[in-house]
């Protein structure tokens, strides 16, 4: 697309450049695993049991859905007040993290008709799979797709809007770039999308140094282990430090990743524009001014590449990365809920798609909750 110019800083460019060889390594490796046996690196499968009241202290309703890959995907969902739903928002959230930040949306958007759900992506809060292993984002994807599926058939002809933060944002793009994305996907938020990364830590250059130096021998002999901690990088995304002592504390945050899914995600990085490029549906680009995690201006660049018309881009001055844990939350709202609202009226159900209707059938499954985290009471849903 003419004046698409992606953001790049010399250090992203350099590592977007090293991604082949990282691939390289990574695919000797798994010829020497193979060879040798090794299939366990530590890395569980299944998330910590937190009882619900724990887990899910806000949400009126939760829920499990079954992805095409064999994981349980948990969801919660603040479902519309009134009898009939006008439309539907999904959210993702960034790596290691879960769907219990966003109540603050669910609370805005459910007396104004609008059903909200929060995925927990595979593998992260309370979904199965290798815990916040981006090195498996086809299956992540299709998880999302799975469940845009299923609120496909739960809301008929109603309109899902897609919303991902941070790294989310990305991810989100990557599926509404697909051809065969849910017939009712109507448009799609992007807050404080991670195109530009800035900082890796709050101790300096020095130590992001000292950090990659003692990451080279798992580098080059164990990348399916466990060995980088990201919980330093939460001392960036918001503006006071509870957000950090919140999420140190929190079992389902998972804050040891491997480097295969670091640079899993730095690959989605940087195939972020080319995935702008595919954007056709209607898409609200939302950034902090004082994001610390991404450079702010990346924003700019990406509301060039996406190639729908209908797109729009809001700064919020002063706001740090976590947009939806911010001060300013009450004003992201409102901004979103606006936007909901002025694209409500215009969206029209496209004709109906019967081969696709029968994949979506066997695709999504009832499943029960797991024993660990079923006990304590609530209202759920499972899908159907």
């Amino acid at each position: 697309m003419a004046g698409c110019v992606p953001r790049r800083s010399l250090r992203n460019r350099i590592l977007i450049a090293l991604l082949p060889f990282a691939a390289g390594v990574f695919h000797l490796q798994d010829v020497v695993y193979r060879s040798i046996g090794k299939t366990s690196w530590g890395v569980p499968t299944h998330p910590p049991s937190v009882p619900m009241s724990e887990a899910v202290p806000y949400a009126p309703e939760f829920g499990y859905i079954h992805n095409r890959h064999g994981y349980c995907e948990f969801y919660r969902c603040w479902p519309a007040r009134g009898a009939v739903t006008r439309a539907v928002l999904v959210a993702l959230d960034g790596m290691g993290s879960y769907a219990k930040q966003f109540h603050p949306i669910g609370q805005f958007l459910a007396p104004r008709d609008i059903a909200f759900f929060g995925l927990d992506l595979q593998g992260q809060g309370l979904s199965e799979g290798p815990r916040s292993d981006w090195a498996l984002l086809p299956q992540i994807v299709d998880g999302v797709a799975d469940l845009l599926r299923y609120l496909e058939q739960r809301y008929p002809d109603t309109p899902i809007y897609l919303l991902g933060e941070s790294i989310g944002g990305p991810l989100a793009m990557q599926l509404a770039a697909r051809r065969d994305r849910p017939r009712n996907l109507a448009g799609l938020v992007v807050a404080s999308p991670e195109l530009e990364p800035t900082r890796l830590s709050t101790k300096g250059p020095w130590n992001a140094v000292g950090t990659v130096l003692r990451q080279i021998p798992y580098f080059l002999f164990a990348s399916k282990a466990p060995s980088v901690n990201i919980a330093g990088r939460q001392k960036l995304v918001a503006r006071g430090p509870e957000v950090y002592h919140r999420s140190i504390r929190d079992p389902l945050q998972n804050n040891c990743v491997t480097l295969r899914t670091l640079v899993a995600s730095l690959a989605l990085i940087a195939r972020s524009y080319e995935l702008a490029k595919r954007t056709t549906i209607p898409t609200l680009v939302l950034q902090a001014s004082c994001d610390k995690v991404n450079d702010p201006e990346a924003a700019a660049s990406l509301l060039t590449c996406l190639a729908t018309g209908d797109k729009e881009l809001v700064y919020f001055a002063g706001a740090a990365h976590g947009l939806f844990y911010d001060p300013d939350t009450p004003e992201v709202l409102r901004v979103i809920g606006d936007w909901l609202e002025s694209h409500l009226g215009r969206w029209q159900a496209p004709p109906e798609q019967c081969e696709s209707l029968a994949r979506i059938t066997t695709s999504v499954v009832p499943v029960p909750p797991r024993e660990s985290t079923s006990k304590e009471t609530g209202r759920r849903k499972e899908s159907r």
